[in-house]
């Protein structure tokens, strides 16, 4: 597997900063939840094309997550 994208990791430390910055928002749970789906897509995008001939990390990566969602 590749190192994984600077972009990648910048949006995730962009995410959680904006996350902590904006706390006071009445609307800060539906930004949060927002901006973790999006980021969620973007790093399944990027793990299904690194994975892409390994099948057995796919099913992996697409399974229902373990943690509940609120």
């Amino acid at each position: 597997m590749k190192r994984i994208p600077l972009a990648l990791v910048d949006q995730h430390v962009d995410a959680v900063r904006a996350i902590i910055r904006e706390k006071a928002r009445p609307d800060i749970a539906q930004v949060a939840d927002a901006l973790t789906k999006r980021l969620r897509e973007v790093t399944d995008e990027f793990l299904a094309q690194e994975n892409k001939d390994r099948p057995d990390v796919l099913a992996g990566i697409f399974a229902p997550p373990i943690a509940p969602s609120f």
